[in-house]
């Protein structure tokens, strides 16, 4: 990046500033559907990476559409295999626990370890996951040379974008 980071450590803000009367302030602020949500940064694939900013109407609907097209319900268990640079990470996480689902997170690059992945898959009857196509292509290509089929028997929803 051509411009200077500034980190802010929010606890060390918090103690210094009387944090008894912070919270109060905190519990004050008002949130509308038009407001900020978050901040997430294309790839970059065309050139830099660009900043996009998703408001809290968005990001709900969006996830009013995954219900509606029964794609993720609160009977689901969702596999997060996104990494946190990727806004379907945002949606695997807050999603889930906006429509009641079970989320099941895996270890640090636990989506590379396909023996890992298939235990995770049997052991918590995995129904949803959301990747991109070549973490697809090789889990499910995998699976086949391995001969593990029934692994996959609760998966009912495959989401997929990027590259």
């Amino acid at each position: 990046f051509e411009h200077e980071i500034v980190a802010l450590d929010i606890d060390s803000i918090l103690i210094v500033n009387n944090m008894e009367k912070n919270i109060d302030q905190l519990s004050s602020i008002r949130v509308t559907l038009d407001d900020l949500a978050y901040i997430i940064f294309t790839s970059g694939s065309t050139g830099l990476p660009k900043a996009v900013q998703v408001q809290h109407k968005n990001f709900t609907e969006c996830m009013s559409s995954l219900i509606y097209s029964d794609i993720v319900t609160k009977k689901d268990t969702v596999l997060q295999m996104a990494r946190c640079s990727f806004d379907i990470h945002v949606q695997d996480i807050m999603g889930t626990f906006m429509i009641g689902s079970s989320l099941i997170m895996l270890h640090p690059r636990g989506m590379m370890n396909f023996d890992y992945l298939i235990s995770v898959f049997k052991e918590k009857n995995i129904s949803c996951i959301s990747t991109v196509p070549t973490i697809i292509l090789n889990f499910f290509t995998y699976l086949q040379q391995q001969n593990h089929h029934n692994v996959v028997q609760y998966l009912r929803s495959v989401s997929s974008g990027g590259m």
